[in-house]
């Protein structure tokens, strides 16, 4: 269950850093994306009988390390902002 949550979120994070990079994505669509991927993480690792905590938590990581790769400066910004509306509900 450990090696295939961690294997499954890296696997699928880089998989959409990928995707990030390749799609011709905007600000709203890429902070969209964002809040999607870890559900997806989630129901993937759990679907394949793995800690879907765990790929979360690896593959946001990767994510979170690669954020400089694949996201502009708007994208970047806005979802910083739009992270921090989410802490004041």
């Amino acid at each position: 269950m450990v090696v295939g949550g961690a294997g499954i979120g890296l696997l699928l994070a880089w998989i959409f850093v990928q995707a990030h990079k390749r799609l011709p994505t905007d600000a709203p669509s890429d902070i969209a994306l964002t809040l999607i991927e870890p559900y997806f993480m989630y129901w993937i690792a759990e679907q394949l009988h793995s800690s879907g905590v765990l790929a979360v938590v690896i593959g946001g990581l990767y994510m979170s390390s690669k954020r400089l790769v694949f996201l502009n400066s708007a994208s970047r910004i806005r979802g910083t902002a739009y992270g921090r509306a989410l802490f004041l509900f």
